[in-house]
């Protein structure tokens, strides 16, 4: 939780598929536009904020983010949150 999250994940070397949860659980935020997330991947930018009620469809409901072939050339996947960050979960799987 904050502002600004960086996370930098050792992996091998290759491409992977992300999956990022969110889920909107801060009780006063019980309406869309009250969180909004940028999401960058290996410096990657997401062309949407990620406003995790709206994307749910309400307070408490699980929503997943899926980012296909995120490049980890150098064993590393470096992933940066900015904006009330409130990230549930990541999960990474190597692309065959």
């Amino acid at each position: 939780y904050g502002e600004r999250v960086l996370y930098r994940i050792p992996v091998p070397k290759g491409d992977y598929k992300l999956r990022v949860h969110f889920a909107e659980t801060f009780p006063p935020n019980k309406g869309p536009g009250l969180r909004k997330i940028l999401v960058k991947a290996e410096n990657i930018k997401h062309p949407e904020k990620i406003d995790p009620f709206k994307h749910a469809g309400g307070w408490a409901k699980p929503y997943v983010l899926e980012l296909e072939r995120v490049p980890a050339y150098d064993g590393v996947i470096d992933l940066e949150f900015n904006g009330s960050v409130a990230v549930n979960g990541v999960e990474i799987e190597k692309v065959k």
